[in-house]
């Protein structure tokens, strides 16, 4: 990262903050989870849907929990550029970019709860 592009993000203070908020809200979730479900030997249960006879779907290892860690925060750094890069040069975009950004993180703090509160 450049010096125009901190430059970018002090000029697009909304953008710059849906997507410091997204990545507060990934990295906290990660953190969280970690921290909860450390301690268990067993498998935990990654996905699990009440509706189904076996309602256990996926089990995985603590290292499942840092593949969704890893890859909410990829994802959150790289729309961050995007979304300040476009936002340079129109008005919605960058911004639609930030805001479906925060949502995705919303889904993945949920997804970190959802395990946490399963197992």
């Amino acid at each position: 990262m450049n010096q125009s592009f901190w430059s970018q993000l002090k000029r697009h203070q909304p953008v710059a903050l849906a997507i410091g908020v997204s990545f507060v809200l990934v990295l906290a979730g990660w953190i969280w989870a970690y921290t909860s479900l450390r301690g268990i030997s067993q498998p935990l249960i990654i996905h699990y849907n009440a509706g189904l006879d076996s309602p256990v779907e996926m089990k995985g290892t603590i290292w499942d929990i840092f593949d969704i860690g890893g890859f909410g925060v990829l994802v959150v750094v790289l729309n961050g550029i995007l979304a300040v890069r476009l936002d340079e040069r129109d008005w919605f975009l960058g911004k639609l970019i930030a805001g479906s950004t925060f949502v995705f993180a919303v889904l993945i703090f949920i997804a970190f709860s959802a395990i946490i509160s399963v197992n």
